[in-house]
């Protein structure tokens, strides 16, 4: 009999056991990250179980990857301590949380952003969890870039540009701008085509602007207006969008460069 209630209380203590890590475990959940050309964040759940932790302490280790026009691919590392969640005794829930910060060093491209978040029990080190995170890839203006608008003026076009390809057909200045100036009413194929015309003279304006990102789009868009078979409203819109973003992505660049000229 002792022998059958020993057995049974080693099998209860070893199941106990096995058990213990995913009860008493920290750990992170719906962790995301967004990030643009001016700072980032982290957010999400840390769900601490109070009767075996204090607490946990938040850090996240990251990389700035980007790609200018002429290809050449630079990182730069950003890193620090996001912020400690402190749990009520004997509490076994989860905790949201927000880390952001501003970036510190200058760059423009193609950029994205990945590293990780991890997260450390306060009285158990050897208790953690970290998530590797990763954005989409977005463009950063190198220079000063314009809309649309901005070029329905002759004398705001970059000197000795008279005429652009578009879809395999060379149009005129006035021709261009013309369809600059045409009412959109709804139709996508104007407006991808006015991005398109601010987003071919803004790289011919600044050459630094000329990302791979940024001429992948503009030969997309070419390619559309010269056969649109197989790219419906929705994958004109996709174009139209990102060529817009870029457009308007500048105009921080062409604020200093009207100071300058004060």
């Amino acid at each position: 009999m002792k022998k059958i209630f020993l057995v049974i209380t080693l099998f209860l203590a070893f199941f106990a056991f096995i058990s213990v890590p995913s009860v008493v475990a920290c750990h992170f959940d719906d962790v995301v990250i967004t990030a643009d050309c001016e700072g980032f964040s982290i957010s999400g759940l840390a769900c601490i179980n109070g009767e075996f932790h204090e607490g946990v302490d938040i850090k996240y280790d990251l990389a700035v990857n980007y790609t200018d026009a002429s290809g050449v691919g630079m990182v730069v590392p950003v890193f620090g301590f996001g912020t400690r969640i402190l749990q009520e005794p004997g509490v076994n829930d989860c905790k949201p949380f927000e880390i952001s910060g501003a970036w510190e060093a200058e760059f423009c491209g193609d950029v994205i952003i990945n590293g990780t978040v991890d997260l450390v029990s306060i009285n158990h080190s050897s208790e953690t969890d970290s998530v590797a995170l990763e954005t989409e890839m977005f463009f950063c203006p190198c220079a000063c870039t314009r809309t649309p608008g901005y070029y329905k003026k002759s004398d705001h076009w970059p000197d000795g540009v008279d005429s652009l390809m578009i879809g395999g057909v060379v149009y005129t200045k006035r021709q261009l701008i013309l369809r600059l100036k045409m009412p959109v009413r709804g139709d996508m194929a104007i407006k991808l085509s006015q991005h398109l015309i601010a987003a071919m003279l803004n790289v011919i304006n600044v050459p630094g602007n000329n990302t791979p990102l940024i001429q992948l789009y503009i030969s997309m868009a070419n390619s559309y207006f010269a056969d649109p078979t197989g790219c419906d409203k929705h994958c004109a819109e996709d174009m139209k969008d990102v060529l817009d973003e870029f457009n308007n992505s500048g105009e921080y660049w062409c604020d200093i460069e009207e100071d300058e000229k004060e």
